[in-house]
């Protein structure tokens, strides 16, 4: 689809008014057809057979290039535009903004590859990144990445967070094969450039892939070397990523009171340093597990709560998904079986439609749960509540999450997490 801005901005300098009068006749002629849309911004799209046609035309026309290059410009401002507001601007509004352009960001960017402008590809693909991680598929972008990092004309920074960015998306998908791979060039280039904050991001990753392999030493090498570079940056938000990290590391030991205790503190230093939302949501989120398993359940029923407001703010399924599996623990904590199950359902279909899955931490609470939850109801009880909770609406299902919340916030609890 297309907006009437993007179409001025791409066709070949018209006069005025020939735009607006050459739209207005196509959609009169129901060769454009108006589309709604949740702002005041007029859409339009076109059926494919027209589509093709005009692709032709402009193919035999000899201008393709040039619009094929404005067409991008304009998205890559589009994208600049994005990141530069993140943090001040309406994020639901950019969100579906660029919902409804992720074909013609896809065409920009596959434009910039096949002509070999890798650099300002990857940079597009940056301003895009938390977009992408909030309402991306995990699969196309892995692909993407990947394309990117097999040519060699790409600055040592672009491939730094190219690389760390290729880890990310493996976690996502529980590739943790790669993961180090992807970590360790990602620092060795962070260092080599002197990005605290790109040596950082990595060594978290390399310690969450050697304990996702069972190194502990390995995690404990990792972990030690990411507080150093974190302490040499002198960047309070370097020193609350590995904090992170060391709280992480303390929650999948089972150290959980001590773990709450970190990720308090952590927490409190996030709301007065300029950290991403997701990282808020993150640290929110284990703060609410390790909460939970500590038995400290209104604790955790507040603190999963408020990530469930970071998400849904941000649309961001990924941590959805992750949090709404924290409430079926939560739910099965005080006997509540079938709600457990459907928000079971609801946590697979939010990360499935993301392509992300569970780490081992939250993966094996996810089973505890499930077994829980059958030995109480049944199998075939247990499958009919999860599949009804995996049709649920993720809205509809967050609502269900908050009212288990509401219930152990106000006491109910009646079980214990094991």
């Amino acid at each position: 689809s297309l907006t009437f801005a993007a179409a001025e901005a791409v066709c070949v300098d018209p006069p005025d008014g020939q735009l607006l009068e050459s739209m207005t006749t196509l959609v009169d002629g129901s060769l454009l057809r108006p589309i709604a849309t949740d702002d005041d911004e007029p859409r339009f799209a076109m059926l494919e057979t027209i589509r093709e046609y005009s692709g032709d035309q402009l193919a035999a026309s000899g201008e393709a290039e040039v619009i094929a290059r404005r067409h991008f410009d304009y998205f890559f401002d589009l994208g600049r535009r994005f990141a530069d507001d993140l943090g001040t601007g309406d994020l639901v509004a950019w969100l579906h903004r660029l919902d409804a352009d992720r074909a013609n960001l896809a065409a920009a960017t596959n434009w910039a590859i096949s002509a070999g402008e890798f650099g300002r590809a990857a940079e597009l693909f940056e301003f895009l990144r938390d977009y992408t991680r909030a309402h991306g598929r995990t699969a196309e972008a892995r692909s993407l990445v990947a394309t990117l990092l097999a040519h060699t004309e790409l600055a040592d920074a672009q491939r730094g967070k190219l690389l760390h960015e290729a880890a990310v998306l493996a976690v996502r998908q529980g590739d943790m094969a790669v993961v180090d791979g992807f970590a360790a060039e990602a620092l060795a280039l962070a260092r080599k450039l002197g990005d605290a904050h790109g040596a950082v991001g990595a060594g978290q990753l390399r310690a969450l892939s050697a304990a996702e392999r069972g190194d502990a030493s390995g995690e404990a090498d990792a972990l030690r070397e990411m507080l150093e570079d974190a302490d040499r940056s002198g960047d309070p938000r370097m020193e609350i990523l590995a904090r992170s990290a060391v709280a992480l590391r303390a929650l999948r030991r089972g150290e959980f009171d001590e773990a709450a205790a970190q990720y308090d503190e952590i927490v409190t230093r996030m709301r007065h340093v300029d950290v991403m939302r997701e990282s808020l949501g993150a640290g929110l989120f284990n703060r609410g597990l390790s909460e939970l398993h500590a038995g400290r359940l209104a604790e955790s029923a507040g603190s999963l709560a408020e990530s469930a407001a970071i998400g849904r703010s941000m649309e961001d399924l990924d941590l959805l998904g992750y949090v709404l599996e924290g409430y079926a623990a939560l739910a099965a904590a005080f006997d509540r079986h079938g709600p457990a199950a459907r928000l079971q359902g609801a946590s697979a279909t939010a990360l499935a439609e993301v392509g992300s899955v569970l780490e081992a931490f939250e993966a094996q609470m996810r089973d505890g749960t499930a077994l829980a939850a059958r030995a109480a109801m049944g199998d075939k009880t247990y499958e009919a509540e999860r599949s009804a909770g995996a049709a649920m609406p993720t809205s509809d299902a967050m609502e269900l999450a908050l009212a288990v919340g509401a219930d152990a916030a106000a006491g109910k609890a009646a079980g214990q997490i094991g």
